[in-house]
């Protein structure tokens, strides 16, 4: 079956609403990290936290960060470090996906392959919270939350970077084909 312009219509309105993945996916994480940093708190005498529930709503690198610094059981820390990064993933989403929403493909590829990046971090996080050898972990339902909100997250992106390949095939062929030019070169 070939790709013509209606299939081609179809996946360019399809995209239209996908490339705006990356500023969902910013944004959902920022929330939960707004939430996290109102509801986390440290107790000096049993030297625990609590208030972690919106752990796993968070960036990997942010939670993977948070668990870091509460080795030192400063709270500051504990907010202000994912704060920060959280806020740089964040902008850099929203930035590669606003650029794709105008059609540069090549941000499509960068905005899936920092999420992927992200996923995987999520490993050593969950590695750190079962071990329980930080004083700030993730339960396990943030894990079961961030699992399934990063699995989600990453097919649809997936599903989002096949659309754009597509695209950007069609419309390079269709761009050789008004200009004269060969279709297949060799």
């Amino acid at each position: 079956m070939e790709y013509n312009d209606t299939q081609y219509e179809k996946d360019r309105k399809v995209y239209g609403y996908l490339a705006s993945l990356p500023i969902v996916i910013a944004l959902v994480h920022l929330a939960g990290f707004i939430a996290l940093q109102s509801l986390i708190s440290y107790d000096a005498a049993t030297q625990s936290f609590s208030g972690t529930g919106a752990l796993g709503v968070v960036f990997s690198f942010s939670s993977f960060s948070a668990i870091l610094a509460s080795a030192s059981e400063n709270i500051g820390l504990i907010k202000a470090l994912p704060a920060v990064i959280s806020i740089v993933e964040g902008l850099m989403l929203m930035f590669l996906s606003s650029q794709a929403v105008k059609g540069k493909h090549l941000m499509v590829s960068i905005s899936f392959y920092l999420y992927l990046a992200d996923t995987i971090v999520l490993i050593p996080t969950i590695i750190l919270s079962l071990l329980h050898s930080y004083p700030l972990a993730m339960s396990v339902t943030d894990i079961i939350v961030s699992v399934l909100i990063h699995a989600l997250l990453l097919a649809a992106f997936i599903y989002l970077y096949i659309i754009s390949e597509r695209l950007k095939k069609f419309e390079t062929v269709s761009k050789e084909e008004n200009s004269g030019e060969s279709v297949y070169r060799k």
